[in-house]
């Protein structure tokens, strides 16, 4: 087990994908976090064990609670941003007792308007309510509403809510040619 310096937090990434990747590179290469990447977890059994960008893949979701006790982990970065309901609060529940801090990568509709050239770590943010409520994006549906909606005025009631300013987000990344908000 690497010896982690007092000042910093240690870290296991859920998600071993090309998000996960992006985000541990970049952790990495940024000598003024206070992050230490102990490793990631990932729940494809034909890569555990395997390292990637120097970081091993420890377990799956299912191990997290002897990973964190084992690793003295402090914090769970979950590295899905297609992936959320179930999978977070699976995450959550598979860490229960244990004093953790939760971050989430944003929904790919939220990172779309984000530049990730620079900083990845400046789009990832405390885990909401609303994280532990939806499912995964179907991109087939993704297709057929960017069809639907691109180039219409789309009035959004409730906007100022968390389903409201969600489904704001998503009509500004389908092309809604105005969107107008109503609460």
């Amino acid at each position: 087990m690497p010896k982690s310096r007092i000042d910093t937090v240690r870290v296991l990434i859920v998600g071993a994908g090309k998000a996960g990747e992006l985000i541990a590179t970049n952790i990495k290469k940024t000598r003024s976090t206070s992050f230490e990447i102990i490793g990631f977890v990932d729940d494809n059994p034909a890569i555990k064990g395997k390292k990637k960008i120097g970081l091993e893949i420890l377990g799956n979701i299912a191990d997290l609670r002897k990973l964190v006790s084992k690793y003295k982990i402090e914090e769970l970065i979950i590295a899905l941003p297609s992936e959320r309901g179930e999978v977070v609060r699976k995450v959550i529940d598979a860490t229960e007792g244990h004093k953790l801090g939760y971050k989430i990568l944003p929904r790919d509709s939220e990172v779309l308007f984000q530049d990730f050239d620079e900083d990845y770590m400046k789009h990832i943010r405390r885990v909401r309510p609303e994280d532990l409520l939806g499912g995964v994006i179907n991109k087939q549906d993704q297709a057929s509403l960017a069809s639907l909606l691109k180039d219409e005025v789309v009035l959004v009631t409730g906007a100022a809510g968390s389903i409201g300013s969600e489904i704001s987000r998503q009509l500004a990344v389908y092309g809604a040619q105005k969107v107008v908000f109503y609460d």
